[in-house]
């Protein structure tokens, strides 16, 4: 059945990192590349996790964190890059990465980058990015202007809805105005991304 045939690209001096083996092994049907699996998000802190990236950072050209949109995948993401210095980072929007039917032992919503198409896995390696905290893009008084945080001392207007939607769309994860931010400075987010949002 040649119809799910895939051509296998290869990426020498890749590594990429995953939550789950079931990203690693979604991954892998489209990209001969090597792959770390933390386990889980909640491993991202651990010592051991952090140890061993750190040496396998010293062993290939880049190493880019995929992880999965959501609130875990984002703490993850910031654990790792607050540790490993280099990092390279890339992000599946929510939506492209949210099953739609069930599956043994998966509901409809889950999210995860195993869910993702080869499209949407390609294109977000394709537009990885180096973070850099240094990097002052973004201002809170912009993210006011866009309707994305609520100016001082006021409630409502569905600010929180409209950065959520931003934010899964980005491929971050839902976040209060303070961590958008912080988001979109550190890795390597542009002007035309957010309009795009």
């Amino acid at each position: 059945d040649n119809k799910n045939k895939h051509t296998v690209r290869s990426l020498p001096g890749v590594l990429l990192v995953v939550e789950g083996v079931n990203d690693m092994r979604r991954i892998q049907e489209y990209l001969d590349v090597d792959v770390y699996v933390l386990g889980s998000a909640t491993k991202s802190s651990g010592y051991d996790t952090i140890e061993t990236l750190k040496v396998l950072s010293k062993k290939y050209a880049r190493v880019v964190i995929l992880l999965d949109p959501d609130v875990a995948g984002r703490q993850a993401r910031n654990e790792i890059d607050r540790n490993i210095d280099g990092c390279w980072h890339a992000f599946i929007p929510t939506i492209l990465a949210r099953l739609s039917f069930k599956k043994k032992y998966k509901d409809v919503g889950d999210i995860g980058v195993e869910h993702a198409s080869h499209k949407a896995i390609m294109t977000a390696i394709a537009r990885s990015r180096k973070s850099n905290h240094s990097m002052k893009r973004f201002s809170r008084d912009w993210l006011v202007s866009l309707g994305l945080i609520a100016p001082m001392h006021e409630r409502g207007n569905n600010v929180t809805r409209r950065r959520n939607l931003v934010c899964e769309f980005l491929g971050i994860g839902q976040c209060d105005g303070k961590q958008m931010l912080k988001q979109l400075n550190a890795y390597g987010f542009v002007e035309k991304d957010l309009i795009e949002a």
